[in-house]
């Protein structure tokens, strides 16, 4: 009788273990993506006019903020750097699956034709994040992504 009061207490405390976690998880109420442990706030692309525009325009993105693409099927995909401010690293995903990695991708310079980035597998999902995160991270493909969409 003892034995399975012991066993009942322990279970309660590891579902308000469980409960506190997520709850405390991501107070800010954005949504994230966590790769390598490295949690992003994300602004999410999902309508024609929010993926044309993405990050074009702004002076810099925190360091721990992306962007993430998604798309109602998979293709492979065309991003541009359209007066974009500030090099991103591009990673493509396919469902939770990391498929292939864009590095260091510049902004164009003056009177110049920005680049055209393509990935080398159909996608779904498109993250963007600075510049030298996917080195900093050891980032891969095939590496899984989480996401609290």
């Amino acid at each position: 009788m003892l034995m399975k009061k012991v066993i009942l207490i322990i279970a309660i405390l590891f579902l308000i273990g469980a409960l506190a976690f997520l709850t405390v998880r991501n107070q800010s109420g954005r949504p994230t993506v966590a790769i390598n442990g490295q949690t992003y706030f994300i602004e999410i692309a999902d309508t024609a006019a929010s993926q044309q525009h993405g990050l074009s325009d702004r002076l810099s993105l925190p360091q721990d903020h992306g962007m993430l693409f998604i798309f109602p099927e998979k293709q492979v995909r065309s991003f541009w750097m359209q007066d974009m401010q500030f090099p991103l690293d591009i990673i493509w995903i396919d469902g939770d699956t990391i498929v292939d990695i864009s590095e260091n991708i510049p902004p164009p310079a003056v009177d110049e034709q920005p680049a055209i980035v393509y990935p080398k597998a159909p996608v779904d999902k498109v993250l963007e994040v600075n510049a030298g995160e996917v080195k900093r991270l050891s980032v891969s493909v095939d590496q899984k992504i989480i996401t609290d969409l």
